[in-house]
């Protein structure tokens, strides 16, 4: 299976964290070690956003023999953490390994959202979002803070199209 970052944004919550759980079920083996950092969910381990930027650093070289699927349940408070200039890295590294990530955001500020973590997920799947500026961000056009609520959008290799659940 191809390895890959998946970047889930939207303004619910609940909604958000439904469609995480979805990806990780899709995403994980038997062999499969869940590492939830923000305490999205408790599996095989689980961290608040510091020390979950603390356990990916110093465990990067001990993953090796073990398929990893790391969720974020917002990146914004783990970029805020003073090792969080990095995690762009981090990612990059980890997916080289043979790491997969689910990383969800509530706020959606192009401060957080780069180009280089855009680069890296593939898909961007958005709910419903704030303003038109975030969806801007994220898509490069209007449409996701017009979305119903069974609506999304998603973004896949330059592609956008909008669907329902």
């Amino acid at each position: 299976m191809e390895k890959k970052a998946v970047l889930v944004a939207g303004a619910d919550q609940n909604r958000r964290i439904s469609l995480m759980e979805k990806l990780a079920d899709e995403l994980c083996n038997d062999d499969t070690v869940r590492v939830n950092v923000g305490n999205y969910e408790k599996r095989d381990y689980a961290f608040s956003y510091e020390k979950g930027m603390r356990w990916l650093l110093s465990e990067f070289r001990n993953s090796d023999d073990r398929k990893l699927l790391i969720i974020i349940n917002d990146i914004v408070p783990m970029i805020d953490t003073p090792e969080g200039y990095l995690l762009t890295l981090i990612i990059k590294l980890y997916m080289m390994k043979g790491a997969d990530f689910i990383i969800g955001t509530g706020s959606v500020s192009a401060e957080y959202i780069t180009s280089d973590l855009l680069y890296l997920c593939s898909p961007v799947i958005s709910f419903r979002l704030y303003s038109e500026m975030q969806s801007r961000i994220l898509f490069g056009r209007k449409g996701a803070e017009n979305l119903a609520d069974d609506e999304y959008m998603i973004k896949k290799k330059r592609r956008v199209r909008k669907g329902i659940l």
